[in-house]
């Protein structure tokens, strides 16, 4: 529970800004429900600037979200950001971050995926004093390490390349399995301090792994993303807090039992994955049996989320298709350690 003394609503919305990527096709849906969410069940914090980064070249987005996203004060980006990496769609994130370090103008930024829902007010996006990041705890069933395990040789190799020290990164409780870990975070919510060198490490490090040659015999390059946040965490020199995990609870098909610790009245945040898309909309809709209408009102019309037309499908196959050789070549020369 977060024990902080009430902010006033000029203060919370002042406080951070959220940042997000979109693209034609699903992404549309998604971005317009996670600012409906946050509009009309947010709470204090239902004002808070969101600003939604195409950061890639790619078929355009519709009028009819370009409104939505008017309608809701989301801020547009269309820029050609991540550029040299565009081939590999995570590479938006650290790009559409390193813009809103010198455009945003709260002294916090909140990176939001943008399959994420609100259900209610959220805690504090921005981390307690005495602290300048934070998010949860991510899962040690993929590529995180105790340190002391076979999963920990491949975090030397990345430390090295960015001459750290894994040894010295703070242990922290992994969600959903509960067990100790080198502080390695869930990326689809995070909140960092604007003045700090978060963003552009992000970015940095983003970019060595996915031109350099480390990969995990565990989980290949899966997870790139979250590799390369807790690296830059600590090469920022970032003192991190943590979120409950009310604040980025998964609603997974492949892993349902941790939604179901938690009582829905509880839950402030929803990570959904893909349990909106059509093929597994109805299965979500049953975990989320007891909304409310304001709740289930948020949904209308945005879930099962829509893919697009058949027109922008076939564009984004077409862009898919050249960027499959950078994927490839990346897979092939990251040797697993």
């Amino acid at each position: 529970m977060d024990t902080r003394p009430a902010a006033s609503h000029l203060d919370i919305v002042e406080q951070t800004t959220i940042v997000t990527c979109i693209e034609a096709g699903g992404l549309e849906d998604e971005v317009v429900l996670l600012a409906r969410s946050l509009r009309q069940l947010g709470g204090n914090y239902a004002d808070t600037p969101v600003v939604a980064v195409k950061a890639r070249n790619g078929p355009p987005i519709q009028r009819s979200t370009r409104r939505a996203l008017e309608q809701l004060a989301v801020t547009f980006v269309e820029r050609p950001l991540n550029v040299r990496t565009a081939w590999w769609a995570h590479a938006n994130k650290p790009a559409a971050l390193v813009w809103a370090q010198s455009h945003a103008t709260t002294p916090w930024v909140t990176w939001m995926d943008s399959d994420m829902l609100f259900l209610r007010e959220p805690e504090a996006f921005a981390p307690p004093a005495g602290y300048d990041f934070i998010a949860r705890p991510g899962e040690a069933t993929d590529v995180a390490s105790s340190g002391c395990d076979e999963k920990a040789p491949f975090w030397h190799a990345v430390c090295a390349q960015q001459h750290l020290d894994f040894d010295r990164f703070p242990t922290v409780i992994s969600f959903p399995d509960r067990k100790p870990i080198r502080a390695y975070w869930q990326a689809g919510i995070y909140t960092y301090a604007r003045s700090s060198s978060f963003a552009d490490a992000y970015a940095r490090i983003m970019h060595d792994l996915l031109t350099g040659t480390i990969g995990s015999k565990f989980a290949g390059v899966y997870h790139t993303d979250q590799v390369a946040l807790a690296l830059a965490v600590q090469a920022a020199g970032m003192t991190a807090a943590e979120y409950a995990p009310t604040m980025n609870l998964n609603l997974n098909v492949h892993n349902a039992e941790p939604f179901g610790r938690y009582p829905l009245d509880q839950v402030k945040i929803v990570h959904y994955h893909g349990s909106f898309w059509p093929s597994e909309a109805e299965w979500a809709m049953r975990q989320l049996g007891a909304l409310n209408d304001a709740q289930r009102a948020v949904l209308d019309g945005l879930v099962p989320i829509s893919s697009g037309s058949a027109f922008v499908r076939f564009q984004r196959q077409l862009y898919a298709m050249s960027r499959a050789q950078s994927m490839k070549a990346y897979k092939g020369r990251a040797q697993p350690i």
